[in-house]
């Protein structure tokens, strides 16, 4: 059995791990959500969605390249930019993306620490296109993320594992000028083998028991 300054220690390492879970989570939401919002941007240019048969259209899709773009989540790499066969797209995005960043940024971190909604959805889409977003477009965002975070929840486990540790990890956000600390309960496995890994996290307003009843009956 490994000694207490052991345990300290990987307790220590797993909740630095934790919070950089975090942010790679958010990069692939970021990531998700610029993808969806250039899509959009296309097609409001070439007047038809994808695939669609339309007297109006203006022109044809043309595949995707990918680019790299920094944010405050950190970098995204291999982000697919749409093309038109003529050229003509430019994205606003990242424009839009640097002049609203606290907007967008807050609709994001509200989606880790109040839980996956529409409104956040509709928030950082409006922030980014510029416009208010049709209802099909945070639709289908929101049910891509809703799909992702499903996935990854309902994963199976393993069996055994050599500890859990359970803890509330605060993180500071601001809401209009005012900034306190919100809990995201999680659970940090360390498997028979050493490897360590994210079992799982939740918003929660407080760590009451019942809060952690829930979260560990869903584990």
């Amino acid at each position: 059995m490994p000694n207490d300054k052991d345990i300290s220690t990987l307790f220590d390492l797993s909740q630095i791990e934790f919070q950089a879970y975090i942010m790679e989570c958010a990069r692939c939401v970021v990531c998700l959500i610029f993808e969806e919002v250039m899509r959009d941007e296309l097609s409001a240019l070439l007047q038809a969605q994808p695939y669609e048969r339309s007297p109006k259209r203006r022109g044809q899709r043309n595949g995707s390249y990918k680019r790299d773009w920094i944010t405050s989540f950190g970098v995204l790499a291999n982000v697919k930019v749409p093309r038109d066969r003529a050229g003509l797209y430019q994205t606003r995005l990242f424009d839009r993306y640097q002049r609203r960043q606290s907007q967008v940024d807050q609709a994001i971190r509200d989606m880790f620490i109040k839980g996956l909604s529409t409104t956040a959805v509709g928030q950082s889409t409006q922030h980014l296109l510029g416009a208010e977003p049709s209802p099909s477009t945070v639709s289908r965002i929101f049910h891509s993320l809703e799909e992702e975070c499903n996935a990854w929840r309902q994963r199976p486990l393993e069996k055994r594992y050599r500890y859990i540790f359970l803890d509330g990890v605060y993180f500071t956000v601001g809401y209009d000028n005012q900034y306190e600390k919100v809990p995201l309960l999680a659970a940090l496995g360390v498997k028979m083998n050493g490897e360590r890994e994210v079992l799982g996290f939740a918003p929660g307003d407080k760590e009451s028991r019942a809060a952690w009843d829930s979260f560990v009956d869903d584990l």
